[in-house]
């Protein structure tokens, strides 16, 4: 385990995805339509609205949530989510505003913005983190740069995935990103149904680092993209039990911690 930790941040810093070269031309082809609306559909099942009484219903999208989702109203989607949901803070410092960001964290308090912080994850932030941003916030600004270096250090993952399938015109990119970030949150809502209405774990409702995972790869996997562009795997070398368990707490510090309810980690396929 020693070897692996040293490894995960000493091992050649922030390991680039790969993408089939052979599929590059089809990739683009694909992503392309995706600009024009026309293929990877997003989730098909119909969210979830509902006044039930179970473990974990209050975590379900509530019918404002669920209009927000229908209208694309990312930014404000995260931002109502704040609070009752792990994922949502850097939902929100990936889609918000500033303005929305630091009212976030001014309602809440800095405390519930906290990254759960170690050794080995403040030394890959340190990594690709902007200059000056810390993983230990004390104020209101830093802990606003904390979110948003998260935020861009997810994105240069990304954009490194797609440019190695040809896609780099930024207004191709920015469509690229909405439209993954839209199929993003309806994932994650359908997990969140899934798991709540099923009294999943220790925290039904809350999702654990690995469901979070799964999710992201199947739809990476939609944009002909791999398991490595999520940040919370982005190894190919380094199983992903032991990535998540050093990264996980830096985006979802308060992740539901019994990893095997759905999503058995052992199974989640490593990056390949």
């Amino acid at each position: 385990m020693v070897f692996w930790l040293q490894v995960l941040f000493w091992g050649g810093g922030v390991a680039q995805a790969e993408v089939d070269c052979s599929r590059q031309g089809e990739v683009v082809g694909e992503l392309r339509e995706v600009v024009r609306g026309q293929a990877v559909p997003a989730m098909e099942r119909p969210l979830v609205e509902t006044s039930q009484t179970f473990p974990g219903h209050h975590l379900l999208p509530t019918p404002e949530e669920s209009g927000l989702l229908r209208r694309r109203e990312l930014g404000v989607f995260w931002r109502t989510r704040v609070g009752k949901d792990p994922v949502a803070r850097i939902g929100l410092a990936l889609w918000g505003t500033d303005e929305q960001l630091r009212d976030a964290i001014e309602s809440t308090g800095i405390e519930a913005w906290l990254p759960r912080s170690n050794v080995f994850s403040r030394m890959g932030a340190w990594w690709y983190f902007p200059p000056g941003v810390t993983t230990r916030p004390k104020t209101v600004q830093e802990t606003v740069d904390f979110w948003r270096g998260m935020a861009a250090a997810t994105m240069k993952r990304v954009d490194a995935a797609l440019a190695k399938t040809g896609v780099v015109d930024p207004a191709e990119l920015a469509e690229v990103h909405r439209e993954m970030g839209q199929q993003l949150a309806e994932a994650h809502v359908l997990a969140v149904e899934e798991d709540a209405r099923e009294s999943l774990g220790l925290m039904p409702g809350v999702l654990s680092c690995p469901q979070v995972a799964a999710y992201h790869h199947e739809v990476f996997a939609r944009f002909g993209l791999p398991e490595t562009t999520y940040g919370g795997t982005p190894y190919r070398w380094v199983p992903n039990r032991l990535e998540l368990a050093v990264i996980g707490g830096l985006y979802a510090p308060d992740a539901d911690p019994e990893w095997d309810k759905v999503v058995d980690v052992d199974h989640v396929p490593d990056s390949p």
